[in-house]
């Protein structure tokens, strides 16, 4: 049971890892991409490897894919709403 916990959380690092790449919120370097495929490619591998996982590859896999989902969605979904802020426009005193 523990083994299928672990290879859902890699198969939604890659799913996560693709719509981060793919996002129009999210605009990365040519290093970002290639690490953002490294990432896929090796969270892919652990579920087509179906090794059992060690407590280390758990939590390591756990922070990249909470890292990766709390960017994209304070990039998706928070700033392009705000925060209830006025856009800054540079140039133009800008009142609160």
């Amino acid at each position: 049971m523990f083994d299928i916990l672990y290879w859902i959380l890699c198969a939604l690092g890659v799913a996560v890892a693709v719509w981060y790449e793919t996002s129009r919120y999210t605009k990365l370097t040519v290093m970002g991409t290639i690490a953002m495929l490294c990432i896929s490619v090796v969270l892919f591998a652990e579920v087509a490897h179906r090794s059992t996982p060690s407590a280390t590859d758990v939590v390591l896999v756990f922070g990249v894919v909470v890292k990766l989902l709390d960017r994209l969605v304070r990039k998706a979904i928070c700033e392009p709403r705000g925060w209830g802020r006025n856009p800054i426009v540079k140039g133009v005193k800008n009142e609160r």
